[in-house]
């Protein structure tokens, strides 16, 4: 990271602190983005271990709605052949 973003966040957070939002958690987003970069690249590879693996790291537990109806959207998904 540049020192021009390093202050840039340190900026944003002094700003937050004194409109007396709480501090983000810089830690979780970049997880959670990296987490989603590795779902997006399961998708293009087609690859549905990492794909679950990802819905798994997202927190979502395996039989809940919301992992039943990803995995729905997975299966139902057009498939691109290359």
């Amino acid at each position: 990271m540049s020192d021009e973003e390093d202050i840039s966040k340190i900026r944003e957070d002094e700003i937050r602190a004194a409109s007396g939002k709480p501090p983000i958690d810089r830690t979780s987003q970049e997880q959670k983005a990296r987490i989603r970069n590795a779902m997006l690249r399961a998708l293009r590879e087609g690859n549905e271990a990492d794909f679950i693996a990802a819905i798994l790291d997202l927190g979502h537990n395996e039989g809940s709605d919301e992992y039943v109806r990803i995995m729905k959207l997975w299966h139902e998904r057009p498939v691109r052949r290359r």
